[in-house]
């Protein structure tokens, strides 16, 4: 996958312009702020479905962004990422199975910043996503989320995700004990 393709550009339902695009190496400086905002905001929102609680660095972060780009142009990853007015806002990635019996599959992951959520973005993002790991041949794609984003787990449902099973307690944040649901579709 090419650095920097441009999916589509879409207008959210609050009327916002969002372009969905590829990520690039030139994405850096947009990476590591949007990581450190959303650690931010889990430290306030406890009930944040974001697992990520230490802020990235600029090498740290460069690092992760090479790999994800490596990743890309091999074929084992598949991602979208959204703009708004050149900030990243939102960002999903199917990683593909690593053996030859499980390349078919892949492993979704997606984080949206506070302020773009419910506005069609995560929907979008991920229409986009399933799209294009479907034309590269990932046919199962899996993911994790936490119990209490319902809004999430409506989402998948209505993407055509199935539940498959509960983890209990797999989440603890201080005392509070948080099950991960797990779901799948097949493309």
């Amino acid at each position: 996958m090419k650095q920097g393709r441009v999916y589509e550009t879409f207008t959210t339902t609050d009327g916002r312009r969002i372009v969905l695009r590829t990520l690039a190496a030139k994405d850096l400086r947009e990476c590591v702020r949007f990581v450190n905002t959303l650690v931010e905001e889990r430290a306030v929102n406890r009930d944040l479905g974001i697992l990520l609680d230490t802020k990235a660095t600029p090498k740290g972060e460069g690092q992760w962004l090479a790999r994800r780009l490596a990743a890309a142009r091999k074929g084992t990853s598949f991602g979208v990422a959204a703009f708004h007015n050149g900030r990243l806002v939102g960002n999903c990635e199917v990683s593909r199975g690593t053996f030859q019996d499980t390349r078919h599959s892949g492993t979704l992951g997606i984080a949206i910043v506070d302020g773009y959520r419910g506005a069609g973005l995560g929907r979008r993002m991920l229409e986009v996503l399933l799209a294009a790991s479907k034309k590269g041949g990932v046919s199962l794609v899996e993911l994790a989320v936490l119990s209490i984003n319902r809004r999430a787990i409506r989402l998948y449902r209505d993407l055509g995700f199935t539940k498959y099973g509960t983890i209990p307690g797999k989440i603890r944040r201080g005392s509070r004990r948080i099950d991960e649901i797990v779901m799948y579709r097949q493309a």
